[in-house]
């Protein structure tokens, strides 16, 4: 029998649409749990997941992930304004401009967190 690839992981797209396909076997109830998880390439825990899920939310569709916490403190943030306000010092730059590059250097060298050129 040829072998057939699959993932190690699967991306959020293709995990939603492994439970919305399984939705609709859930809600009827037709299929047994066994029955779903060879149907889906899945775990009996997955199955089991999903039916809490199904119950709890009602859908399988996806969540909105919150993404990545910031790694500033509103404190910090508060501080990073108020210098910034301040303007930058006249002994390093001969205007009162806040470019891109200096901004940078502020949070790098007061935070120490730089963040990469680019990224602007």
């Amino acid at each position: 029998m040829a072998q057939v690839w699959q993932p190690a992981t699967l991306s959020r797209p293709q995990l939603e649409e492994g439970h919305l396909f399984a939705e609709p076997y859930l809600q009827e109830g037709t299929l047994s749990s066994a029955q779903l998880t060879e149907l889906c390439g899945v775990g009996s825990s997955a199955v089991g997941t999903w039916r809490q899920r199904l119950r709890a939310q009602g859908s399988l569709e996806a969540t909105v992930t919150a993404g990545r916490s910031r790694r500033r403190t509103d404190a910090d943030l508060a501080e990073l304004i108020g210098l910034l306000q301040a303007g930058p010092d006249p002994a390093q730059y001969p205007d009162q401009r806040w470019p891109y590059p200096r901004i940078r250097a502020v949070i790098g060298l007061k935070f120490d967190v730089w963040y990469h050129v680019d990224h602007h």
